[in-house]
């Protein structure tokens, strides 16, 4: 039930990209599903220098692209510390953030029942980028990471993806037993009735996981914070020619 209120993972090779322009190092997109009419802005930005041992890492976060890119351009942004590191990374507006931001008629009867919810779509874009990540590296492991209440969207997608998905989760203290916190934050009829985070968690504690800021009632134990550092370490492990020099640096002459 939590799959069919939610969202459908896309099958593999589903996703179309199409190239909107050229970065320093990377470019902006437009990705999407044939026929289904989603269009979700993103940019793709490559490492300097690959790490093999890194999966590439989908960052979600409630100011989307806008965010990725100037954390990308600031001395001790996350992301271009992940790049340094030799980490890909792509980011996406999921609906209704950033540049996909758009009027939205509510006002006809019964919207929900013939419409997702602003959040359920965030969920499905999730899994449309998350699946053309897949692609465009040739590998099945990468990394998902959710920022402030982006964390609850991405639990939710992880929770349909699988376990090579590995969800790192800003689980921004919500309520996980308080209504007025879904009908505020994380609006999906029947979201409760069908296991809200109490499935979710289910679903997700069998893969790679990092969660923190959770509340007293979320169902899985998580971290209180972490650090900028604990955060990188868990992404991108070092580059094995950083732990090459590092080795040397520390041998005796």
């Amino acid at each position: 039930l939590l799959f069919s209120i939610l969202a459908s993972k896309p099958a593999s090779g589903e996703v179309a990209a199409v190239k909107k322009g050229d970065l320093p190092r990377g470019e902006t997109l437009l990705l999407g599903r044939p026929d289904q009419g989603d269009r979700i802005p993103a940019v793709w930005l490559q490492a300097p220098r690959a790490n093999p041992a890194a999966p590439a890492t989908l960052i979600v976060h409630p100011e989307g692209v806008a965010w990725v890119l100037s954390s990308s351009e600031s001395t001790n942004g996350l992301v271009k510390t992940i790049l340094s590191r030799g980490g890909a990374v792509l980011g996406i507006d999921a609906f209704q953030t950033g540049q996909a931001r758009a009027p939205r008629d509510r006002s006809k009867g019964f919207f929900t029942t013939f419409n997702q919810t602003d959040d359920a779509a965030r969920v499905q874009d999730i899994l449309t980028a998350l699946e053309y990540l897949r692609s465009r590296t040739g590998r099945q492991e990468v990394n998902l990471l959710g920022l402030e209440i982006a964390g609850v969207w991405s639990l939710f997608a992880r929770a349909l993806a699988d376990d090579q998905v590995n969800l790192a989760a800003d689980l921004a203290q919500f309520r996980v037993a308080t209504d007025s916190e879904y009908v505020d934050k994380f609006f999906i009829p029947g979201i409760r009735k069908a296991g809200d985070f109490r499935a979710a968690a289910v679903l997700v504690k069998s893969g790679k996981t990092l969660l923190h800021n959770a509340s007293p009632e979320f169902p899985l134990a998580g971290q209180d914070r972490i650090s900028a550092a604990e955060m990188l370490a868990w992404l991108v492990p070092a580059h094995p020619a950083a732990a090459r020099r590092g080795s040397r640096k520390a041998s005796p002459r």
